[in-house]
């Protein structure tokens, strides 16, 4: 429940674009902390979707497009 929560919270501060992008990550943490705290076995098969998570997240941000400009502010109706 907490994950959705710090997501939701970063939605309302951050681009929902990065907040995507860095939930992508989530699993990963949380096989990591599983392991960590928890003993949880970490398969070739688990590491590999970790590696293809992390993967994508990079290819994400660094896609090679070029950010697109605001819109310019629409004239004033009063002129």
């Amino acid at each position: 429940m907490v994950p959705h929560l710090l997501f939701y919270e970063g939605v309302s501060r951050l681009a929902a674009s990065r907040v995507g992008v860095v939930s992508t990550v989530e699993p990963v943490v949380t096989v990591t902390l599983g392991a960590l705290l928890l003993a949880e076995p970490v398969t070739p098969a688990v590491i590999g979707g970790g590696g293809l998570v992390l993967a994508e997240v990079v290819l994400v941000q660094t896609d090679g497009r070029e950010a697109v400009p605001e819109a310019p502010a629409p004239p004033d109706a009063e002129e």
